[in-house]
């Protein structure tokens, strides 16, 4: 997998020019990539340790003894010499000329480490190996600096397919790693440290999946908009890429239809007509408890389009306002009258007329100011793609009120 990362900001507000429509839930990939690194520290060298090498350097072929050199030095006890001589041995910046003599200035000479520490100042230890968690976007590759929360082993609503998903990563480069750990403040990188090799344990990683939710709206050129909630600007120009025949999408537009009598629905209206006839969006979920809503706020009269007597909840708030003294009547195609016979309410009065546009409105007028209608209509996906979707919305009181007006006149009541 390619390499191409960036550290992501989070994404903007929507423009409020957009009009709020719902929220749906979707379940991003994250890998897990669980490595080793090896980690070699370095550090400024001890006053007796500088001395002993710079002995050494300067005396290569005729040394002093300890004790001449812990003369010179004012120190009492050459034994601090021969500890310091061990501590370079150790570390490889000395060796011994005979490794089974002692140690003294005599048997000891500079390596090529020690050479090397003269240049830069700095003594290096062991290498040290330590594990490193990174988390990574599976989709975009951006790093996530803490470890998210609330995720799931198991995703409920994959943006993509378990089966379908990139490949996983076997290396992460050297520059990449130190990168990483830097930014998640790894613990083990000590003033003086650096990583000198990873290596990526592939057996141990996991992909986890982080919930988001996505916020879904239509601006005013009707151009839908998905907006991730607290993701990156790579994630949401990935999500703006997304088809939105997606099955998490597919699943939002038709939830607010009873599916067997989508047919109801008028032909697509273009964005701009529907528009002007609109004061809001209804969110899917609550088309029918809105619906619901609307009739039992009724004081006069309710004028409701076939279809919505095929939702039994709202069927039954009609029943209900009747019941009241609210006056009810259906008005729809002569074909559709036949199809929900059995659903119409005895009292209600059924205006029919197969040549009058407003018998193909879906909606659902209370009192001459207040309504709904459900639309099929023409939008378009972030990717300019032209799209046939199913609206839920709120009418504008003009718009109820001309509605009425034309069902009045159809009916000869004007």
């Amino acid at each position: 997998m390619l390499e191409t990362y960036s550290n992501g900001s989070a994404t903007p507000q929507a423009d409020p020019g957009v009009l709020a429509w719902d929220s749906v839930s979707l379940d991003w990939p994250v890998e897990v990539v669980i490595t080793e690194a090896e980690v070699a520290a370095s550090r400024e060298p001890r006053l007796l340790e500088w001395v002993s090498v710079r002995i050494l350097q300067e005396f290569p072929d005729d040394p002093p003894t300890l004790g001449e050199a812990a003369q010179e030095l004012g120190i009492q006890d050459p034994v601090f010499l021969v500890e310091t001589l061990k501590d370079l041995d150790s570390s490889d910046i000395v060796e011994k000329r005979d490794p089974a003599g002692g140690l003294d200035f005599a048997n000891c000479r500079l390596t090529e480490a020690g050479r090397a520490f003269l240049d830069q100042g700095r003594l290096s230890g062991l290498p040290e190996r330590h594990g490193l968690r990174l988390h990574l976007d599976l989709i975009t590759g951006e790093h996530i600096r803490k470890p998210p929360r609330n995720v799931q082993q198991e995703p409920k609503n994959p943006l993509i397919a378990s089966d379908a998903l990139p490949t996983r990563r076997t290396t992460v480069g050297l520059d990449r790693a130190r990168e990483l750990a830097r930014d998640q403040d790894e613990l083990f990188l000590v003033a003086g440290s650096k990583i000198t090799n990873v290596t990526v344990q592939c057996d141990e990683g996991v992909v986890i999946w982080r919930p988001y939710d996505a916020t879904i709206g239509i601006d005013g050129a009707g151009v839908i908009h998905c907006r991730l909630v607290g993701g990156t600007d790579n994630q949401q120009q990935w999500l703006d890429q997304l088809d939105l025949r997606h099955e998490i999408f597919e699943r939002f537009f038709m939830s607010s239809v009873s599916r067997p009598h989508a047919h109801f629905l008028g032909p697509t209206k273009p964005h701009a007509n529907w528009r002007q006839t609109i004061d809001g969006l209804v969110s899917p979920a609550q088309v029918v408890q809105r619906a619901r809503d609307l009739v039992r706020s009724a004081r006069q009269e309710v004028f409701a389009h076939l279809y919505w007597l095929t939702l039994p909840d709202v069927r039954h708030e009609m029943v209900l306002a009747e019941e009241r003294g609210i006056r009810h009547i259906a008005f729809g195609r002569q074909s559709q009258a036949k199809e929900v016979a059995a659903d119409v309410p005895g009292t209600t009065e059924i205006l029919q007329d197969p040549a009058s546009g407003i018998c193909g409105q879906p909606a659902l007028l209370v009192d001459g100011s207040q309504g709904l209608s459900v639309d099929q209509v023409e939008l378009t996906s972030p990717g300019k793609r032209k799209l046939d979707v199913i609206v839920a919305s709120s009418l504008t009181p003009s718009q109820a009120r001309q509605w009425r007006q034309e069902l009045l006149a159809m009916a000869g009541r004007l």
